[in-house]
């Protein structure tokens, strides 16, 4: 491969590992929405479903932002190999990829957790 076709690489994957990263946050801020809205009127069955449907999706485009972000380092790796330093700060990019799945799981376990602690918090205000 050219220089060009690794750096245009490298580029496709990062913006991959952004598009994925979007797509988990705005269904996170719509399920966190959802709790905070109207958590106290659903019904345990309702929660549970629309947690479970999260916790199906989720994973998704996490592991594909792990995984593009992956690529990405490698092909970092094989460029600085067959050319030296890189033309661009990315001394991140070895670690990105465990970043990105660690930030990304930390966001859906504090996501549903908020979820039944905002539901215990509001049904037990209720209830006094």
């Amino acid at each position: 491969m050219t220089e060009y076709e690794y750096l245009d690489l490298i580029s496709t994957y990062r913006g991959e590992t952004g598009f994925h990263a979007m797509n988990f946050i705005a269904v996170m801020f719509g399920y966190v929405a959802a709790a905070y809205l109207v958590g106290e009127r659903l019904t345990s069955f309702q929660v549970s479903a629309i947690t479970a449907l999260y916790t199906i999706f989720a994973p998704l485009p996490v592991l594909s932002a792990h995984e593009a972000m992956g690529h990405a380092r490698d092909l970092y790796i094989e460029y600085t190999a067959n050319f030296g330093a890189v033309p661009f700060s990315s001394s991140s990019i070895t670690w990105a990829s465990e970043i990105v799945l660690l930030a990304m799981s930390t966001s859906w376990i504090i996501s549903v957790v908020f979820m039944y602690q905002s539901r215990r918090g509001r049904n037990e205000g209720a209830s006094t």
